[in-house]
Parts: C-alpha cells; structure tokens; sequence
C-alpha cells in the first residue's frame, strides 16, 4: 500500500531531523503520540477525508482508517532498550523493555475484524551494528516474523548521533472471512 511506504518516508526523515526527538530517545522516552499525530497528517495529505480517519477507537487501536471501502489499522510502538550507550540516560532493565505490550498489541489487532493491519515500531537506543546487542534482538525479531511480515527494517540515526531501528509490519490475518466477519460485528456494537 502506498500509503504506508510514504508513512515510512516522513516518519524516518522527521525522526532523524527532529531535535525533540533525540531528547527524547536520549531520555529512553516514548514519542507514540507524536508518531501518531505524524500519520494522521500524512493520511490527510493523502486525501484520506478526516472523518475516515479514527484516531484511538475503542481504546483498542492506535489509527483507524476507511479507503476504497475497506478498513485498515495502524498500530504504533516506542520500545526503549536498556542497551549501554555514552549518550543516553541509563535505563534498568534488560534488553528491550516494553516487549510484552507489542506482542499483546498484534494478537489483539488480528481479532479486531480489519481488512488489513500495519505495525509500525522504533526500537532505540538499538544499533544493529552492535554484535552483542543484535544478537539478543535477533530472538525478538524471530518472534515478530512469525507473527506478522516485516516489510521495512531501516537504521534511524537521531539528530543526537544516537541509532535505531524502525520496523514497518503488515499483520497477518489467519481467521475465515466468517470470523473477521463475526469479531467486526462485536467491534463496532455499541458498548
């Protein structure tokens, strides 16, 4: 979907460029809300009508949104590790925190009852060069592709010299029509 790759293109652009967002990434800090104000802007400039874009339904997904008669989701996610690196505040833990939330995110979306389903994660500080480091997130990664397609991985150097990666994921929808059908029904009852 063109939509999504040209998502991708200003999300990395605006992350390397963004002073704040080095802060924040020095910090170990989410920019969640900032990458979700980022694509909906970018789903309007696609000309994506505003009321076919759902920001937060139900509490359940990051962006809904309605193109061609069909429905797509985009879910959003910072994951902070706890990597050593001279230019970023400490941070306990081990690995990459917050890890859990993503995997309970992609099996909570393939229930939802949409067409089709985007991830679209940052993983920082996190230099892939780093042997050490890549290896541990290697068994992460593993886990990620089995649950979804990964469709982009890109380096992500930050305005304070610090590195991530962002990852761009179609979800992958292994029910019937019938039970999308039925999980879409339960979606959008009032509640």
């Amino acid at each position: 979907m063109g939509i999504i790759q040209s998502i991708n293109k200003n999300l990395i652009r605006e992350l390397e460029d963004n002073e704040a967002i080095a802060l924040l990434v020095k910090q170990r800090l989410s920019f969640e809300n900032w990458m979700k104000i980022q694509i909906i802007q970018e789903l309007i400039n696609a000309g994506i009508p505003k009321e076919n874009i759902i920001p937060e339904r139900n509490h359940r997904v990051d962006i809904t949104f309605y193109l061609n008669k069909k429905n797509y989701t985009i879910e959003l996610k910072t994951l902070p590790t706890s990597y050593i690196y001279d230019n970023a505040r400490e941070y306990a833990g081990n690995g990459i925190n917050n890890i859990h939330t993503l995997y309970s995110d992609i099996d909570k979306m393939k229930y939802l009852g949409y067409e089709k389903g985007f991830l679209i994660f940052v993983v920082y500080p996190f230099d892939r060069k780093n042997r050490k480091h890549n290896l541990e997130w290697k068994l992460q990664r593993d886990k990620i592709k089995k649950l979804s397609k990964i469709s982009l991985e890109r380096d992500i150097n930050f305005a304070n010299g610090l590195k991530g990666v962002l990852y761009s994921c179609d979800l992958i929808w292994k029910e019937s029509t019938k039970n999308i059908q039925n999980r879409r029904d339960l979606l959008t009852r009032k509640e």
